[in-house]
């Protein structure tokens, strides 16, 4: 399992100490989780020190997280094979969200559209999510 295979405590009695984020709180479900991920350096939030837990996730967002976790556990993203040397039209180098896109296109784990655009800023659905983490952590 991940959580044995790694030095990362991922327990709901770890500490998380006071709230990561303005709009969390301790009474939200997802409190322990996002502060966890955040001191983890999984998630960043945004520049206001906001989250916006209730906000839709855009693929850009979705993939930065997944490789930003993938760094948290080093065998896991060590065994993915780096199959694709795949670019996309609608990535510039300039942008926050290039080097994760183009990390994951390198593992082979997103495929663009028949334009051959990542698409970065269009909401995530629910399908592509799944196919995500499986590609991630069930290859």
């Amino acid at each position: 399992s991940l959580k044995n295979s790694s030095q990362i405590d991922l327990s709901q009695n770890s500490s998380y100490g006071e709230p990561q984020f303005t709009d969390t709180d301790y009474g939200d479900w997802h409190y322990y989780d996002l502060n966890l991920a955040k001191n983890l350096g999984i998630i960043k939030g945004f520049a206001d020190n906001t989250f916006h837990p209730d906000q839709t996730i855009t693929r850009a967002e979705a993939v930065a997280i997944l490789m930003n976790t993938l760094d948290k556990f080093p065998a896991i993203k060590d065994s993915l094979p780096a199959t694709s040397t795949r670019k996309y039209s609608d990535i510039s180098s300039s942008r926050w969200y290039a080097a994760p896109v183009n990390g994951f296109a390198k593992y082979g784990l997103v495929k663009g559209d028949y334009m051959r655009r990542f698409l970065p800023l269009h909401n995530l659905t629910r399908a592509e999510a799944a196919k995500l983490v499986r590609g991630v952590f069930f290859r």
